[in-house]
């Protein structure tokens, strides 16, 4: 994969900060390829441990195959990872508006290098900045409750950038959160490159 201008820079540098054991949030278009490409790249630089997507299960059923693309990332087990592919209940609710890779390629090529995968988007509705602000509370309580890294892998995390360029934005939330005292949010906003 050939990166340019902008987004290799933002590469060299947030494969610098995963490689430390860092925290990642790339803040997108959902329309446009240029977070999604960078973080396919930064999922295949072998510095990442768990990747953190805006994406809720509709169903109990997504939720399960979810758990299950885990599990066999976890056992390095790449049939049962292809099987997964196939199912129709896994991310069963994107938009198919959004840009490729969709969520469902960066999760399958996460798992297959064994990284977790974590659909931390709350199931609630923004009608109002106050939906807004609640929902993303709600993300970094699951992002903060599921954090974890160490020297050499780190966290990548791939949202929205409404929900990072706010004045208190889930970057935001996490670094005051008293569940990861002193964290760190490196954010990449490539969203209008």
């Amino acid at each position: 994969m050939v990166l340019v201008g902008a987004l290799q820079q933002h590469y060299d540098l947030a494969r610098y900060y995963l490689a430390g054991g860092m925290f990642v949030a790339i803040a997108e278009d959902h329309t446009k390829t240029h977070g999604r490409t960078l973080a396919e790249a930064l999922l295949k630089c072998g510095h990442v441990e768990k990747f953190f997507v805006e994406y809720f299960g509709q169903s109990f059923a997504d939720n399960a195959a979810i758990g299950s693309l885990n599990y066999c990332a976890d056992e390095e087990d790449f049939d049962g990872i292809k099987r997964l592919r196939d199912d129709e209940h896994i991310f069963s609710s994107l938009k198919t508006n959004h840009a490729r890779p969709t969520i469902k390629d960066l999760a399958f090529l996460a798992a297959e290098r064994g990284i977790e995968v974590i659909a931390a988007d709350p199931k609630i509705s923004q009608k109002t900045l106050t939906d807004t602000i609640e929902r993303d509370q709600a993300a970094a309580e699951m992002i903060a409750e599921n954090y974890s890294a160490r020297v050499g892998r780190g966290c990548l995390m791939l949202w929205g950038q409404d929900h990072l360029r706010i004045e208190n934005g889930i970057h935001k939330m996490l670094m005051r959160s008293e569940k990861v005292p002193g964290m760190v949010v490196h954010l990449f906003d490539v969203a209008d490159l």
